[in-house]
């Protein structure tokens, strides 16, 4: 059985986290990946580091 292209799941062009302070989900877009911003939780607010997505590195190898 095929997958029809709708179900087929791609990498989307943002990342889900947790802010390790406050634990709530966030996401980032591609233009935030790897910096580092303060949380927008207005009861957190703390600095946190926005990881690179896994499969950002996949492919492209040569």
């Amino acid at each position: 059985m095929v997958p029809a292209p709708e179900d087929i799941k791609l990498p989307s062009h943002s990342l889900k986290f947790i802010c390790p302070h406050c634990r709530r989900k966030l996401s980032a877009t591609p233009e935030q990946f790897g910096t580092e911003m303060p949380c927008p939780f207005v009861n957190c607010g703390k600095p946190i580091q926005v990881p690179e997505p896994d499969w950002k590195s996949v492919g492209g190898g040569g």
